[in-house]
């Protein structure tokens, strides 16, 4: 029963490191697109424009 478990482990260790490489991709891609996108397009229409947000939305 020991074996069995120890082998669940060494199975769980090498999937690890491959999750922790596709989410470093895929944290670096979203990190570049939020400082490409929102980053640039929220703060620049909300601070420059804060009144055209109002009437950009009709009720």
């Amino acid at each position: 029963m020991s074996h069995s478990h120890y082998h669940s482990e060494s199975d769980t260790v090498p999937l690890h490191p491959s999750s922790q490489s596709d989410i470093n991709e895929i944290k670096n891609q979203i990190n570049a697109s939020v400082q490409s996108s929102p980053t640039t397009v929220l703060p620049a229409p909300s601070r420059l424009h804060p009144r055209l947000l109002l009437p950009l939305h009709p009720i």
